[in-house]
């Protein structure tokens, strides 16, 4: 791995395993998830994330649930041998529930979002109605009641 001056890094393939791959992974997923959030767009895009947001949150909580199963197992097995490998998984396991809480989270902002957008569409539909149905006076008392 790379020193803390450079800005490269590498890893030696030979000792890398399953869960460091995942996380690396998960980790480019999730600051693309961050940049799209802060973007504006529309329905079709809405959905497409939040559906990609669900997935990544079940996925990783599969993985949870794996991981959960191999700690047990090497817990069982005990010994000093096992300690290394057993501090790894427990380590790969809390990085999964952040990862899963974060893109969770997200899942249920976007969730949030589009009950608002739904919301405030029909907010405006039933004041536009109002305002075709009573006139200049259907206006008027919307600007009043706001005045209020």
């Amino acid at each position: 791995r790379g020193s803390d001056e450079c800005k490269s890094t590498y890893i030696d393939l030979q000792s890398v395993t399953r869960g460091e791959i995942f996380l690396s992974n998960i980790g480019r997923i999730a600051s693309g998830v961050a940049a799209e959030l802060n973007n504006d767009f529309n329905a079709e895009e809405m959905d497409m994330l939040e559906n990609r947001l669900d997935i990544l949150q079940r996925e990783i909580k599969q993985e949870i649930t794996m991981v959960s199963k191999a700690i047990t197992e090497e817990q069982e097995k005990g010994g000093e041998k096992n300690n290394e490998l057993l501090t790894r998984y427990i380590n790969y396991k809390k990085h999964l529930i952040r990862y899963r809480k974060y893109f969770y989270y997200r899942y249920r902002m976007i969730n949030y979002r589009k009950i608002l957008i739904k919301r405030n569409k029909k907010f405006i539909n039933k004041r536009i109605k109002y305002i075709n149905k009573n006139g200049e006076n259907g206006k008027q008392s919307i600007f009043e009641d706001y005045n209020r």
